[in-house]
């Protein structure tokens, strides 16, 4: 059996919507010999405690088309929107889950290796409020670490 990995680049790397920017579009290149197909998946993005990326399913976003096909030296494009038009009272983070499925061809015994990559989407409240304050500081084993609250939106 082959060992195969599909080739394709996504950009841009990092979207930012806001009330006068409510959509955007990633554009993925097909870098390889083979056609890929390729599954798209809006999910929410928040950080837990310790910085660990914490992630969940979310109906805020509109993504089209959620499954589709790029042929070599092709390009695709995923079209990105907030879902409704009201005004955010905080910054939301999202992440666009862009999926290789691995396809096989008929009779085709080989071990396939897909690709994934996740795009970070912000989207701006309205008006926006800054406002941070250093809440601890430490010194251990020579490490030092900062926490710092973010009171704004």
């Amino acid at each position: 059996p082959l060992a195969l990995a599909g080739s394709f680049k996504v950009t841009p790397v990092k979207l930012f919507l806001n009330e006068s920017k409510k959509t955007d579009a990633v554009r993925l290149i097909n870098e390889g010999a083979e056609k890929v197909t390729i599954q798209v998946k809006p999910m929410n993005w928040s950080q837990g405690a310790d910085g660990e990326d914490l992630y969940s399913d979310t109906q805020d976003l509109a993504v089209f088309p959620k499954i589709f096909t790029v042929e070599p030296g092709e390009e695709g494009i995923v079209r990105i929107g907030r879902k409704s038009d009201e005004p955010l009272s905080v910054e939301k983070a999202y992440r666009i889950m862009i999926k290789e499925l691995p396809v096989s061809k008929p009779g085709q015994s080989a071990l396939k290796m897909a690709l994934q990559f996740s795009v970070p989407v912000f989207a701006s409240p309205s008006g926006i409020l800054t406002d941070a304050s250093i809440e601890k500081i430490t010194l251990y084993n020579d490490k030092l670490s900062i926490w710092i609250k973010n009171s704004g939106n």
